[in-house]
């Protein structure tokens, strides 16, 4: 995930994970398989990931562990 990703956004329950060009369909596979609470399911383009939250909140909780998986690829 983190090698793919390049940026999370966050509109109410709906989240997007940006990722390098090709590569959405991988990263949201491995979301899928994640069985991550609250994350229902995601739609794969070509570099961006849509990922469906249970609600808001549970949202903005995958939005954060989305960002902190980002981050370890920095340090």
């Amino acid at each position: 995930f983190y090698t793919s990703a390049t940026g999370i956004r966050r509109a109410d329950f709906i989240l997007l994970v940006l990722t390098h060009p090709g590569e959405a369909q991988l990263v949201g596979r491995l979301l899928d398989q994640s069985a991550l609470e609250g994350l229902l399911g995601t739609i794969a383009g070509d570099d961006t990931v849509c990922c469906i939250a249970a609600d808001k909140k549970r949202a903005k909780e995958l939005e954060i562990i989305f960002k902190e998986l980002i981050s370890e690829k920095l340090q």
